[in-house]
């Protein structure tokens, strides 16, 4: 009996299959780990992106963080309070080296704890309650840390240390916080020239007579990383920008009008 040409195409490769069935399980697992591989990457990206968008939602990461070289002011968060639809709240922040318990020297950046922006996710322990009691970061100390004293050393300049209510600060808790998403703490013009980690001080802890930045929170429903949310900042950063630019103005005439009331 002759056969078809379609019939023995099948019988030759299930001959092949049969003769050779370590290498068609192989195949067959290979072809399964790339199928499995690209459909996680297909799906990572918007996972990623919907967990990274619910945490900053919920920590009310701002949307603007507003810089002067003279500084801001009270007066400067009630204005911005007062535009519509946007929450505004002052803060300060600096570096300085510090010693853990008398520990080896490192860089910290110091910032003011926040109530309605950038709020910090407490990992473990307490808030402060006190104004020299402070939280510590969580990626970098870890719980251990706490209970630990956090000291200034005396290598800071005198601005710096003036800018501190106290000379140290003790760890009652650890924190994540939404300036940072990842392990990089920025640099600095301190000694070696990164930041090994950040702490969290009450206002209180702090001697400055005015606001290093100024945290700005739109308030929409519109999702981070999103086209809609790239338009939302885009159509409102001239404006911002537009008022803080008069803002300083005021505040570098107060500042002059100060500095001639001295002189007379």
């Amino acid at each position: 009996m002759v056969m078809s040409g379609k019939s023995a195409w099948r019988k030759n490769n299930w001959r092949e299959i049969v003769h050779t069935w370590e290498r068609f399980l192989a195949i067959i697992a290979i072809i399964a780990l790339g199928s499995g591989f690209y459909s996680g990457l297909k799906i990572t990206k918007s996972a990623m992106v919907g967990s990274m968008g619910s945490y900053i939602a919920e920590q009310n990461m701002y949307d603007y963080r507003l810089l002067s070289s003279l500084g801001l002011t009270e007066d400067d968060e009630e204005f911005f309070n007062g535009l519509d639809g946007i929450t505004a709240e002052g803060a300060m922040s600096l570096d300085f080296i510090a010693a853990l318990n008398n520990d080896t020297e490192l860089v910290l950046k110091a910032h003011s704890i926040t109530d309605s922006v950038n709020k910090l996710h407490l990992r473990a322990g307490r808030m402060p309650a006190a104004a020299n009691e402070c939280v510590l970061d969580y990626r970098m100390f870890g719980e251990k840390s706490i209970g630990s004293v956090a000291r200034l050393s005396s290598d800071n300049d005198e601005d710096t240390m003036e800018a501190f209510a106290y000379d140290e600060y003790t760890v009652v808790g650890v924190a994540n916080s939404v300036n940072y998403l990842n392990y990089d703490r920025g640099t600095t013009k301190l000694s070696g020239g990164s930041i090994n980690g950040f702490i969290y001080i009450p206002p209180e802890g702090f001697t400055m007579e005015y606001f290093t930045e100024l945290l700005i929170d739109i308030e929409s429903d519109i999702k981070a990383y999103t086209d809609e949310y790239d338009d939302l900042i885009a159509d409102n950063k001239e404006q911002i920008k537009t008022f803080l630019e008069e803002r300083a103005e005021l505040r570098r005439q107060e500042i002059v009008d100060e500095a001639m009331a001295k002189l007379e």
